[in-house]
C-alpha cells in the first residue's frame, strides 16, 4: 500500500499548490509543512519551484491588466502633466515600478488564524482585497454571519 501511495504522490500538482498559497490562512507555510513531511530532502526545492510559478503567473496577470485600455482618470492624469515635466513623470513612474508587488506584500503578511477564519470565502476575500477593503472588515463580516447563524438557531428553538 505504501508503494502505491508513494507512486501517487511522487508528482505534486502545481496548480493545487498555488491555490493553497492563495488561501490567506495557508500561504507558503502549509506547503513548507506538507512538503517537509512528505520528503524533507526536496521540500525546499519544491517550495521554490511553486514560488517561481506563482510569481510568473502573477507577472502574466499584471501584464494582461496593463495591456487593457487606460481608464479615463489615468488618461486625464497624463494629459494634465505640465509642460516640461514629462521626463520627470516618466522617471518617477519607473521608480514607482520598483516597489513590492501586491503579491510580495500578500506573501509577507502573516497568515490568517485558521480557527478565527474557519469558514472564510477565499474568493470573496480576494475580491475585497482587490478593492482595498481591510481584513478587519472581513473579520467583522465573519462575526456577523456567525451571530446571524446563532440568532437563527435560537429562533428555531423557540
Amino acid at each position: 500500500m505504501r508503494l502505491k501511495f508513494d507512486k501517487y504522490w511522487e508528482e505534486y500538482s502545481d496548480i493545487l499548490s498555488i491555490v493553497a498559497v492563495l488561501d490567506p490562512r495557508l500561504k507558503f507555510a502549509a506547503l513548507e509543512y506538507c512538503y517537509d513531511v512528505l520528503d524533507p530532502f526536496t521540500s525546499k526545492s519544491k517550495v521554490d519551484h511553486i514560488r517561481k510559478k506563482i510569481k510568473k503567473l502573477y507577472g502574466v496577470y499584471k501584464k494582461d491588466r496593463k495591456s487593457t485600455t487606460a481608464s479615463p482618470s489615468e488618461t486625464q492624469l497624463v494629459n494634465s502633466i505640465p509642460a516640461g515635466y514629462g521626463e520627470f513623470y516618466a522617471f518617477f513612474s519607473s521608480k514607482e515600478g520598483r516597489r513590492k508587488s501586491a503579491l510580495d506584500v500578500y506573501l509577507v503578511e502573516p497568515v490568517l488564524d485558521m480557527a478565527a477564519f474557519m469558514t472564510i470565502d477565499v474568493l470573496r476575500y480576494w475580491k475585497k482585497m482587490q478593492h482595498g477593503d481591510s481584513e478587519d472588515e472581513e473579520e467583522e463580516e465573519e462575526k456577523e454571519k456567525e451571530g446571524e447563524k446563532e440568532g437563527g438557531r435560537k429562533k428555531k428553538k423557540k
